[in-house]
């Protein structure tokens, strides 16, 4: 029997989950579990498709905010369409700067 393994993945800037479902389809068909552990968008109407889809999940809002960055939890891979991070490159390098000095800090020992 194969031995499955699990991926912890966030969705940045999520929209209705698009990028989301392709690693999810992708990641069944080579053996792999996924579980999101956070997720982020602001446009009420990608927010109610995800809560459609995803009802146990809590969608967390502005992700530019310090309060909202600090909620990140420790992952694998992060999810963020090429759209969002070519529309606001000013934004997304503090952000993107913001996650790395944060997983570092979680993989600094006690």
């Amino acid at each position: 029997m194969k031995r499955v393994k699990d991926i912890k993945f966030i969705d940045l800037f999520a929209g209705i989950g698009g990028i989301r479902l392709g690693l999810e389809e992708a990641s069944k068909e080579v053996g792999y579990n996924t579980k999101c552990v956070f997720t982020s968008e602001i446009k009420p109407h990608a927010i109610s498709v995800l809560t459609q889809n995803h009802p146990e999940e809590v969608i967390t809002g502005d992700i530019t905010s310090a309060e909202n960055l600090a909620k990140i939890p420790s992952f694998d891979i992060l999810l963020i369409s090429s759209k969002t991070l070519l529309g606001s490159r000013l934004q997304i390098l503090p952000l993107a700067y913001g996650i790395i000095q944060y997983e570092q800090k979680l993989l600094q020992p006690s």
